[in-house]
């Protein structure tokens, strides 16, 4: 980089950046011509003073020695033949030069008038300089006050009249003038300030990311390029079937070229010979590989320091250490462990790692991001909120009023430059999926999300950033995880401060300075204590949040409000005091007294510890409390015998019983210890099982429990089998003759089996994820977040509220009916309180009914189940309170998104050796986001971003889960229509009667002709007709003036057009009110559940933009009338229950005070 001497900016030799440098000389000739200019114009003005004495001389002797008689002599001569008095010599040397200076003062005042009008709206708005190349905009302004400066000047007739009418003019110049050139000074005080800054900001050239795709190409070329391309990425085509795929497109456009005429124009000719052939070259031309740096890892197990590569000159060859030189310790002694090893590569011996780690730049990505079309646009956009409801992250405390830019402004977007935020997530799976037997693996993934995209792009696969894959075959234990953070840790350090210059994005194509911020660290609870140096769940200190512990407080405490929470300046100073540790047993110390270690992100100085490592409401509420209240505490996985129910005891087993003999008196042993409604559910079940065991076993268990049958003449097995049995059910267990009141044991097969058979009866649509019918049975495998979702607020609350509540309302009020229905109470509790934190948009007023709902339900296990040991889980999810107030709704921060790249990512084709599985799956992820975005990118070629839609249905996933229909949710909200049409074409069709008497009723024309349809795309979800998905056509009304949500069924979909509109409308039945005397659903508020008649309405008409959501039904019978129970799907609660959760918690406190 060159030397500046410039005298603009007074470098005095400064070493800068060649673009700089031409600035500022740029500058210094334009200050040369300036002070050319002042020197031209004082010599102009020089001569004048010089003329006007000359002049004055002429005057003088024109008295002394006469006027000339020649005409055309003297400049002042007069002519001889007129006479003039002393009289006329006065007036004409007074009258004539005041006049005109009045003149020209008068003239002057107007034409500064003017300028004062023309200039006071600029001078209120004077934009800031975006580049340090960018003129004054008031230039033209201030030349013209300057120009107004000289002409005022130029008056210089010394009369009273003329300074008296000269002066305020002067002052009006004046003041004008000190207003522009105080504009004049803060602009190049800012110019000066955004080139130091660029100065020091990196510059990185982003111009690859608009250089044309596949340019010079054919279109049918490129396209065929393209289509083989997604085909090996996307779908992982092999090699020899893109080579296959590439031949057989060139022959169909062959075929399609000879079907007009057989011989071909040298321009066909031509196209076909520049068909690719080998599919790797043709792949490289789209430039999919992302830019990745392979850092040398230490193979120590307890180390895993990182290597960066150097090079030397230009030379490609990668130079790392031999050895390991990292220390523990400031003094302690180095790892040593060797690093690299000899490899041969034609001929030439190498050091390559033994153990790698391939990261991927993070401005490489941010630079991909900006330089597609509109993305900026969505990135720079900003709403803030105008209501207390808060839609995405930047409506949360945190970002709306606390987080701000290095210069203290708040972090959004500007004209000038562009700031992002981002969130980070870590995580550790197995490559293998658990599904090859003795692989037990472990690698981890590194991601990024631009949280400053809206939630509609956000997740989408080609915006989610890679930073690397952890290497295996075990996770990194500790502190060393932070090794594996330190790129992309320092990426962020460097766009925090100074920023980072790109040459250019796609809005702005002079270039731009960018910040970007790490605002959350989003990871399951182990990975997250991992990553930000936490002590684990287990410890004393287990909360990140609150200085709780184990022994004072535990997990089970409830009394929040007394709880003291932790600030970034406590977890700072004691990580400091950890690092700064001189031995092992000194940094347990400290570590013990705090629970907290070192972690990176400490690097990172606005990044708050105490608030920015959220807890995932993902893992907490769904695997956890979900997963552990209905099958650890209710009991929905039956087979739980290991648990002993009552105590029998047996003597000594008879030494002439063979080993079956033994084995069956062991196995009735355990049965008749285990809970009854685990081993002998019912009856016939009961004799089966014991018919199975051997006679002479049976004999011994009934003579040592003293049941024998009675006298005989003969006996049989079913005897001993019948008096086993009957004995057993007599047994009362634990003392309480009630399972119910023994966690794990709540749910009776009885239970299970109408629980089952309503999971066979409900109806529910298509985007819901399916559950297993076999509920509670182990064949049904590993559940996944969104089955436990599904279930947790769905299937399971309106089965039981069917089993519990409408029993108790019927009148079955047995002793375990009431103890189920308070049983129902707190699990609704939970239920109401998942719904609320997980709903699309939330509010203060939700954030505190969920607090309240969390508490009502964990006070409520704790009294009615007091030997239940609380869970690290229990406690967490009362913190979640706090994180929907900084940041918002849950969607902005839950792990979703990133365990569906996990998913992706162990689905790409790999060799299943540890050590190179890593880069393989990191690359091949990194290409097919890449691909995915090219259709965004100005280089892309006009026929493949015409292809977009068929590209999108080919590489969009189909699943049912949370993260698809939110996408799908948000996408209809920010984009401007949310009806999508079929694609399909659908016959104009007749009308039914009951459509005709339909539109009568709604006063509608009867249109000619219509189309009947059976699906429609609504807010990205779908609508069936009964016929076609009866799951799909329950939808919810919100028709009524007086916002009742309706129940109703569609019966058709039409479709017509009118004078160039398409109309659409669906034909429904609306559910009938049930007319009951109490709802026993109602007081359930926040489920959104009711009981209506199955009988329907006519057929009437409505438009789509009435249908709230769909509802889940489900038949139920009380006092013998067919009904129906509705519950709401909507993932959006938008009402007040804070009111209702309080009164659940002083409920629940009545009853541990009882």
């Amino acid at each position: 980089m060159p030397s500046c001497h410039c005298q603009w900016a007074d470098c005095n030799g400064k070493v800068i950046s060649k673009r700089l440098f031409d600035d500022h000389q740029r500058q210094d000739k334009r200050a040369r011509i300036n002070t050319a200019l002042e020197a031209t114009q004082q010599a102009i003005e020089k001569q004048n003073d010089v003329l006007e004495s000359y002049v004055a001389s002429l005057t003088l002797s024109d008295e002394a020695t006469g006027c000339t008689t020649t005409p055309g002599g003297r400049l002042w001569a007069r002519n001889p033949t007129e006479a003039a008095g002393p009289a006329d010599d006065i007036n004409q040397s007074f009258r004539l030069p005041t006049a005109d200076a009045l003149h020209t003062i008068h003239e002057v005042k107007g034409k500064i008038d003017t300028l004062v009008v023309a200039a006071k709206l600029p001078l209120q708005n004077v934009a800031k300089p975006l580049t340090p190349l960018d003129t004054f905009p008031l230039e033209s302004l201030l030349r013209d006050a300057l120009l107004l400066q000289d002409c005022l000047d130029s008056v210089s007739v010394n009369r009273e009249c003329i300074r008296e009418a000269k002066l305020p003019v002067a002052q009006s110049l004046t003041s004008i003038l000190c207003q522009l050139r105080g504009a004049q000074t803060t602009w190049s005080r800012q110019v000066k300030l955004l080139s130091e800054t660029q100065n020091r900001a990196n510059s990185f050239d982003t111009g690859q990311h608009f250089s044309p795709i596949l340019g010079n190409l054919n279109p049918v070329i490129q396209v065929s390029v393209f289509t083989m391309v997604a085909m090996q990425v996307i779908i992982h085509a092999s090699r020899r079937g893109c080579h296959f795929l590439l031949a057989m497109l060139r022959y169909i456009v062959q075929l399609s070229l000879m079907q007009k005429n057989s011989s071909l124009a040298a321009s066909e000719i031509q196209l076909l010979s520049d068909f690719p052939i080998d599919p790797d070259t043709a792949a490289r031309k789209l430039h999919l590989n992302g830019h990745e740096i392979i850092h040398a890892v230490c193979p120590n197990s307890k180390c895993h320091k990182t290597y960066a590569p150097t090079f030397k000159g230009n030379s490609p060859l990668a130079i790392y250490p031999s050895h390991c030189h990292y220390k523990l310790f400031a003094s302690g002694p180095e790892c040593g462990t060797r690093l690299t090893r000899t490899q041969i590569v034609k001929d030439i011996e190498i050091e390559v790692p033994v153990k790698r780690f391939v990261s991927f730049s993070f401005k490489d990505f941010v630079a991909n991001l900006t330089s597609r079309l509109g993305f900026e646009d969505l990135m720079d956009a900003f709403v803030e909120s105008q209501d207390d409801v808060m839609r995405d992250l930047r409506d949360g405390q945190y970002l709306r009023r606390e987080f701000k830019a290095p210069d203290g402004t708040p972090f959004y977007s500007n004209t000038r430059d562009a700031r992002y935020i981002f969130s980070l997530c870590i995580d550790f799976f197995n490559p293998f999926m658990n599904k090859q037997a003795g692989k037990k693996v472990s690698i981890g993934i590194i991601s990024v999300v631009c949280l400053s995209l809206p939630p509609s792009h956000r997740y989408r696969p080609e915006n989610m950033f890679l930073v690397g894959v952890i290497p295996g075959p075990n996770e990194p234990p500790l502190t060393a995880i932070n090794h594996y953070l330190t790129p992309i840790i320092d990426e962020f350090e460097e766009f925090w401060n100074p920023g980072v210059y790109f040459t250019r994005t796609s809005n702005h194509p002079d270039g731009r300075l960018i910040y970007c911020a790490l605002v959350l660290v989003v990871c399951d609870l182990l990975a997250a204590r991992k990553a930000a140096g936490f002590a684990a769940c287990t410890h004393e200190h287990f909360c990140s949040v609150c200085h709780c512990t184990r022994s004072r407080e535990g997990y089970g405490n409830t009394r929040q409000e007394a709880w003291k929470r932790r600030t970034d300046k406590d977890y700072r100073e004691a990580a400091d005091l950890f690092l700064n540790a001189e031995t092992p047993d000194a940094r347990s110390d400290e570590f013990n007294k705090s629970g907290v270690r070192w972690s990176e992100l400490l690097r990172l100085s606005y990044f708050d510890l105490s608030r920015c490592v959220v807890v995932d409401s993902m893992h907490n509420l769904f695997l956890g409390l979900i997963k552990e209240h209905f099958k650890g505490i209710l009991g929905i996985a039956l087979p739980t015998s290991k648990e002993r129910a009552i105590k029998v005891a047996f003597g000594p087993r008879p030494d002439n019983f063979s080993d079956n003999d033994l084995k069956g008196i062991d196995k009735v042993h355990a049965w008749l210890e285990a809970p009854v409604n685990v081993t002998f559910p019912n009856r016939a079940q009961g004799l089966k099982k014991l018919s199975g065991v051997n006679l002479n076993s049976l004999v011994f268990v009934c003579n040592e429990l003293g049941c024998l049958p009675a006298q005989k003449t003969r006996y049989f097995k079913k005897d001993y089998v019948v008096e086993v049995l009957d004995w057993r059910l007599r047994q009362t267990e634990d003392g309480t003759g009630d399972a119910s009141r023994k966690h794990g044991c709540v749910l009776e097969e009885s239970d299970m089996t109408e629980i089952r058979s309503d999971l066979k009866t409900i109806l529910t649509p298509s985007w819901l994820a399916s559950v297993p019918l076999n509920l509670g049975n182990a064949a049904h495998g590993k559940l996944k977040a969104d089955q436990w979702r599904a279930l947790g607020t769905v299937h399971l609350p309106i089965s039981l509220a069917r089993l519990w509540s409408l029993h108790i309302n019927q009148g079955q009020d047995g002793p375990r009916a009431l103890r189920n229905h308070t049983i129902l109470l707190v699990t609704m509790a939970l239920v109401s309180a998942v719904i609320l934190a997980t709903s699309r948009t939330t509010s203060a007023d939700n954030a505190t009914a969920y607090r309240d709902y969390m508490l009502s339900y964990l006070e409520g296990i704790q009294h009615l189940f007091p030997e239940y040991k609380m869970r690290p889980n229990h406690h967490m999810a009362v913190h979640i309170y706090d994180y929907l107030l900084l940041f918002g709704p849950v969607h902005s921060w839950w792990t979703f998104p990133f365990e569906r790249m996990i998913g992706a990512v162990q689905r790409m084709p790999h060799n299943s050796k540890i050590g190179e599985v890593e880069e393989t799956i990191a690359r091949a992820y990194t290409r097919s986001a890449n691909l995915r975005s090219i259709v965004a990118k100005s280089g892309c070629p006009e026929v493949i971003r015409h292809s977009e839609a068929i590209f999108r249905k080919f590489t969009d996933p189909k699943a049912r889960d949370t993260l698809q229909t939110d996408i799908q949710a948000f996408t209809s909200v920010f984009d401007s229509g949310n009806c999508a049409q079929e694609e399909h074409q659908v016959a104009s069709s007749p009308l039914p009667e009951e459509v005709k008497l339909a539109f009568e009723i709604a006063q509608i024309s009867v249109p000619s002709y219509v189309q009947l349809l059976s699906n429609l795309s609504l807010g990205g979800l779908t609508y069936s007709t009964y016929s076609k998905h009866q799951g799909n056509s329950c939808i919810l009304l919100n028709q009524t003036q007086d916002g009742d949500i309706i129940p109703a069924r569609i019966v058709h979909i039409i479709q017509f057009s009118t004078a160039g509109r398409i109309n659409t409308y669906f034909g429904v039945r609306r559910h009938r009110p049930a007319c009951l005397e109490r709802d026993p659903l109602s007081s359930f508020l926040v489920l959104g559940a009711a009981i209506w008649d199955t009988e329907l309405y006519d057929l009437e008409l409505i438009r789509p933009v009435h249908v709230s959501s769909h509802f889940a039904c489900l038949p139920i019978t009380i006092h013998g009338r067919q009904l129906v129970a509705v519950l709401s799907l909507s993932r959006d609660y938008r009402g007040q229950a804070s009111t209702h959760a309080s009164l659940s918690l002083r409920h629940i406190r009545q009853l541990r005070l009882r």
